[in-house]
């Protein structure tokens, strides 16, 4: 999990992205959200989406 202090209210679960290094007009998906802000001033909790990456390519895009 990964702990975002945002400025805005992130409680409608938006991904977590940085500038790809490579593609600087795209964007990679670091993590997405799990909850938001549900006590105030409290930071909005991500789950890292790297762990998935295989999963999530079968699962779109099929197996070999």
């Amino acid at each position: 999990m990964v702990c975002i202090n945002a400025k805005e209210d992130l409680t409608r679960s938006v991904p977590l992205e940085i500038l790809d290094k490579q593609y600087p007009c795209m964007f990679d998906i670091v993590a997405i959200g799990s909850f938001g802000k549900l006590i105030p001033n409290t930071p909005d909790v991500y789950i890292k989406v790297a762990p998935y990456i295989s999963w999530i390519e079968e699962t779109v895009w099929g197996g070999p």
